[in-house]
């Protein structure tokens, strides 16, 4: 079976092409988030602790190339992606605030599609990241 390609765009030396009844490349069919904080007084000189957490999830994203005239189209596949942080923060009842964090809990790297099958360009996330923020507002 044959399919016709409905949409074809110049990348460099290879193609990126969308076929009938594809989803387009790099667009996931589902996205969802989940995010929540509490907050709490800690009981000295008006201090308050917040907890706070997000999780994150795209499905796998899936990209169609062209490598040359005579070849059939080359799929792609990426995975999908898990994405978690979370937080513990002193809040001050005046102007500061510090924030422990650790983004990227799970520590994971999943494999995106490429836009070219000869050229490494594969975008990944960024690893797990554990830091200390601390902000003045005035």
């Amino acid at each position: 079976m044959e399919q016709s390609i409905v949409r074809q765009i110049g990348l460099y030396w290879d193609q990126l092409a969308v076929l009938e009844g594809q989803r387009l490349n790099f667009s996931p069919k589902y996205a969802w988030g989940l995010s929540g904080d509490y907050t709490f007084p800690l009981n000295l000189a008006g201090l308050k602790g917040r907890f706070g957490g997000s999780l994150n999830y795209t499905a796998e994203e899936d990209s169609t190339i062209l490598v040359g005239a005579a070849s059939p189209p080359l799929l792609v596949k990426g995975d999908p992606l898990w994405y978690g942080r979370a937080n513990f923060s002193v809040l001050a009842p005046t102007h500061w605030s510090a924030m422990l964090f650790v983004d990227n809990i799970a520590n994971v790297n999943p494999a995106f599609p490429r836009i070219s099958p000869t050229i490494e360009w594969t975008p990944r996330i960024r690893p797990r990241t554990v830091g200390l923020q601390i902000e003045y507002k005035y």
